[in-house]
């Protein structure tokens, strides 16, 4: 328990100086990605919402690029 106290007690927060300027240019790299990759989405439709043992699985599937 004395430990635990010790080491937890000599931890010290890190300097908020640049956070601000981190956040912003992780921001504009997350907008950019975000244009210049396109996104996919994967549509599955199947033909029956329960299947039991033994039964054949009828789906269909498809990607969409979204802008």
């Amino acid at each position: 328990m004395i430990v635990c106290y010790i080491s937890c007690a000599s931890v010290k927060p890190q300097a908020a100086q640049g956070d601000s300027q981190t956040l912003s240019a992780l921001s504009s790299r997350l907008r950019l990605f975000g244009e210049r990759i396109p996104q996919e989405k994967v549509f599955v439709h199947m033909d029956n919402t329960c299947y039991y043992l033994g039964d054949t699985i009828w789906f269909a599937a498809y990607t969409r690029q979204t802008n």
